[in-house]
């Protein structure tokens, strides 16, 4: 997000700018806000930018349920926290999270329940109504239980519907597989127990394929598979992919595809994308890992553009 890159960086005409293009002051909901980088970078005069924008002073990430104060306190910010005395704050709130939240918040604490062997916590979750077999961007809770043992939480999420056959297309594992990962033989019994089918071959649904290709798109655009890359795109897989990671642009910066980036350019790829969770963008990228000739590449970009 354009706005986090320029709090993060102190760019306060961008801070300006983006703001006046109607982004929210407060963010998108799935990071620290502007004002929470602000903080921990010290630079007062963005901060002062985003109140006057009517930024939240209060508000608070509900991940890690920290606000302002917390992030100066991190990175030892002490004028800035001078500077935070001088607006009246309600201080942390008791948090009061929208529904969607709420379930991104029971689905960690389903897996979490399911790791550790809280049962209470694991029923808890599921009579809240949240999916038995997880999200689908990691391990099902069924393979959690498996691979740290845990019986009677298994018995619950069977109890719930919880697909005892299923495969992460991830790594192509299951709960067997899981099991054996950690020398759960007593779970490895168990399991016979149930009306397994075996390992089945993944789904090929929509949303498991365009998961799968979108992946192929990253792996392609880390190793100059230009071919793949092409394919994924005809395919219609993001080709700035699926902001859980840097863009597949950034990932062809970084190791120096410049036949892959033009690929992607030619598919719509944005060149200025920014990974809001670091605020870096394809420069960065290329610089990280010194691709000259890459930079080189993102002037020409540049220049077309101007």
């Amino acid at each position: 997000m354009a706005l986090i890159h320029a709090t993060k960086h102190g760019k306060i005409e961008d801070v300006r700018a983006c703001l006046n293009q109607g982004m929210p002051v407060d963010g998108s909901g799935d990071d620290w806000s502007p004002l929470m980088w602000a903080a921990f970078y010290g630079h007062q005069d963005v901060a002062q930018v985003l109140l006057d924008n009517g930024a939240n002073i209060d508000f608070v990430f509900y991940q890690d349920n920290k606000n302002a104060i917390d992030c100066a306190l991190a990175n030892d910010q002490t004028a800035f926290l001078e500077f935070l005395q001088k607006f009246p704050s309600k201080g942390k709130p008791t948090l009061t999270p929208h529904k969607s939240t709420m379930s991104a918040i029971n689905a960690d604490v389903l897996i979490h329940g399911c790791k550790y062997g809280k049962v209470d916590d694991v029923r808890m979750c599921l009579k809240k109504g949240i999916e038995a077999d997880g999200q689908g961007n990691e391990w099902t809770p069924f393979m959690w239980a498996a691979y740290y043992g845990h019986i009677d939480v298994a018995k619950v999420l069977v109890e719930f519907g919880a697909d005892t056959d299923h495969v992460c297309y991830y790594d192509g594992k299951d709960a067997t597989d899981a099991a054996k990962e950690n020398n759960q033989n007593e779970f490895l019994e168990y399991l016979k127990t149930l009306p397994l089918k075996g390992k089945p071959a993944p789904p090929s649904h929509k949303s498991t394929m365009s998961a799968i290709y979108a992946d192929v798109l990253i792996h392609g655009c880390k190793y100059g598979k230009v071919d793949d890359v092409r394919m994924c795109l005809k395919k219609g897989i993001e080709v700035d992919g699926q902001g859980n990671e840097w863009s597949p642009f950034m990932w062809a910066a970084y190791y120096g595809h410049i036949d892959v980036a033009k690929v992607l350019v030619e598919f719509g790829a944005d060149p200025d994308h920014v990974f809001n969770h670091d605020g870096k963008d394809a420069t960065d990228a290329a610089k990280e890992n010194n691709q000259n000739e890459f930079l080189e590449y993102l002037k020409t970009l540049n220049r077309s553009r101007g």
